[in-house]
């Protein structure tokens, strides 16, 4: 699993006109799509499609030949609330203007690596690895390394066994230009479980994702969760 929140010195250090790969990316760097969708239901941002429920549409940043596009999002106002819903194999960045208060829950769930994909070990049923080796699925290791860029990622699926494994966790980036103060969220880019054996055919599960969240200040209260597993 990845998780970080760059500090002040660390955004200072990201020249505007050639970041490096993972960076935190900059909400005026890309065209706003208005005030971010309100309704009753749960708000999904397709990376594959690049569509946003409610009408619009995000763009693609490319962090680099050898690093996944990046589905962006930016939005007006100062809030981020409601459920979200993170679908498609691209990481997601979600940025806004100025100051950000975060209540919303953001479930990135098993939107990143496929079963059978990177980090994985030899040995059928083999866990996603994430920034090191996956799970061991006896008598072999499980993945090997993955993840170790600064690249924006999704994790890795879990090995195919005798069963299905289970999808790696989505890539998922929230950053604004003043302060993000997360109250009550719940920012979720877990893996999913691969089938367990006693169902009779066991498969890897999939490793946890990237989460980064980046401002000039960033807040989190005790109301709020951060899972990566």
């Amino acid at each position: 699993m990845r998780l970080f929140w760059p500090t002040v010195d660390m955004l200072l250090e990201v020249p505007a006109w050639n970041p490096p790969e993972g960076a935190a990316l900059r909400a005026e760097w890309f065209r706003s799509l208005g005030d971010f969708p309100a309704g009753g239901g749960a708000i999904t941002l397709n990376t594959r499609t690049l569509e946003v429920t409610g009408g619009g549409r995000g763009v693609v940043y490319q962090q680099g030949l050898q690093s996944p596009e990046i589905a962006v999002f930016r939005f007006s106002g100062d809030r981020l609330d409601g459920e979200i819903v993170v679908r498609g194999a691209r990481p997601a960045a979600i940025l806004f203007d100025g100051d950000l208060r975060v209540s919303a829950r953001v479930d990135a769930r098993a939107a990143g690596g496929r079963a059978g994909g990177p980090g994985l070990g030899a040995h059928p049923g083999g866990g996603g690895g994430f920034g090191g080796s996956g799970g061991a699925s006896a008598p072999a290791a499980g993945g090997g390394a993955y993840g170790l860029t600064e690249a924006l990622e999704t994790g890795s699926g879990g090995q195919s066994g005798a069963g299905a494994g289970g999808l790696g966790g989505g890539g998922l980036q929230i950053g604004c230009a003043g302060r993000l103060r997360c109250c009550g969220a719940e920012l979720v880019v877990d893996g999913f479980d691969g089938r367990p054996a006693s169902q009779g055919a066991a498969g890897g599960g999939g490793s946890g994702g990237s989460l980064i969240l980046h401002a000039l200040v960033v807040q989190l209260d005790r109301a709020t969760r951060l899972s990566v597993r």
